[in-house]
């Protein structure tokens, strides 16, 4: 592994102040950032407003971003060793590079063009960054090219592992052991009180039922975890 300084880190940081020429761009665009470092992006058109998001969320997070590809793609032993095969084989069977390659052609014309200009923006900053961050060097790697897509799966990884699969699926085992009835029981709705995202300043009411037409309806389609 390379030794790391300080030098090495600093050099790494963005160019958060010169002005660049790039290619595909409808417009001049302007990149504010404010006190706390938060870039805000000025343009004439839509396709350049998120071609400068992508361009500033890879000026910030391109290795995390890149690190969420690997993980999304199956490919996280590449960086991290055997100790990522078995998570890299889940991945792998949950099929989402295949998945996101089929929702991005399956959302319409704008949000695609949207995609494509987000992308674009991170290429234009891999392109045009010398010293890309740390974590390349410590990894002897270079960033890949942005594809539309990866937008995707970067988006359901995130979304499946910061969520409550693992839960969702020891719940479907105890319906195939015990039935619906019971396992209502066990885990009830939630209870009314707590506070939503949307709207704003809003409390959840609570269900009108306890969850029994759901666990009714997947009784039958739990019934394969009971197989030896």
């Amino acid at each position: 592994m390379p030794h790391i300084t300080q030098a090495d880190l600093t050099a790494t940081l963005p160019d958060v102040t010169s002005t660049l020429t790039l290619a595909g761009l409808d417009g001049p665009i302007t990149i504010i950032r404010d006190a706390l470092g938060i870039p805000h992006v000025q343009a004439t058109t839509t396709h350049d407003a998120f071609f400068g998001q992508g361009f500033v969320i890879a000026q910030d997070r391109l290795w995390q971003m890149d690190f969420d590809r690997f993980k999304a793609y199956g490919r996280s032993a590449e960086v991290l060793g055997a100790s990522a095969v078995a998570a890299d084989s889940l991945i792998r069977r949950m099929r989402f590079e295949a998945n996101a390659r089929v929702d991005y052609a399956a959302v319409n014309d704008r949000t695609r063009a949207m995609l494509d200009a987000y992308a674009e923006g991170v290429n234009a900053f891999i392109e045009s960054t010398i010293t890309p961050a740390v974590e390349y060097a410590l990894l002897d790697l270079k960033p890949e090219p942005w594809r539309a897509f990866d937008s995707l799966a970067v988006a359901r990884i995130r979304h499946v592992f910061m969520g409550n699969f693992e839960f969702k699926l020891w719940r479907a085992k105890l319906l195939a052991q015990v039935g619906p009835e019971l396992t209502a029981k066990l885990f009830p709705s939630s209870d009314p009180g707590g506070l939503v995202i949307i709207p704003p300043d809003s409390e959840f009411e609570g269900f009108s039922h306890d969850g029994r037409e759901i666990l009714d309806a997947s009784e039958d389609l739990t019934r394969w975890m009971t197989r030896p």
